[in-house]
């Protein structure tokens, strides 16, 4: 009997278990996705002239990490200089992609921000949505302010 009474406790505990939330003055309300990952519940302004994107960010605990928050700072003042790296490599990953205005054709869809697993480092990963491809997400990995390689999913 008393195996059963655990056994039904850790069941209705699983299903009754909400994910914790944060208000973040900055990011808005978050909920942590997994443990020290933070993800935005509403879409973030990033950037002015762009869509609001979904924001998932490393953390601990308490919320997202200060020094990934600096890296989202200056996300927000160098992405213009990552989009000319950026854009022949999503042009390699769909040639469907039209030739001539690329950029009112994609959106960049979310943004995540974690520490390298091995070295450390923050990484950037941009994911971006393209009319000539509505099937695929194109995710394109940022280190050290350079565009490293392109993932394609869907």
């Amino acid at each position: 009997m008393g195996l059963l009474h655990l056994l039904r406790q850790r069941l209705s505990d699983s299903l009754a278990h909400h994910p914790p939330h944060v208000e973040d003055a900055e990011l808005g309300p978050l909920e942590q996705v997994a443990e020290g990952l933070w993800r935005t519940l509403e879409p973030l302004v990033l950037l002015p002239d762009e869509d609001p994107i979904y924001l998932t960010i490393e953390g601990d605990a308490q919320g997202p990490a200060p020094e990934l928050r600096a890296i989202l700072d200056e996300l927000r003042i160098r992405y213009g200089d990552l989009r000319p790296a950026v854009e022949p490599m999503l042009r390699r990953a769909d040639p469907r992609a039209g030739r001539d205005m690329f950029w009112p054709r994609s959106t960049l869809v979310s943004v995540e921000l974690y520490r390298h697993p091995t070295q450390g480092h923050p990484v950037l990963a941009l994911t971006y949505a393209l009319d000539d491809a509505p099937e695929y997400s194109f995710i394109v990995r940022v280190e050290n302010w350079k565009a490293v390689d392109v993932l394609v999913a869907g």
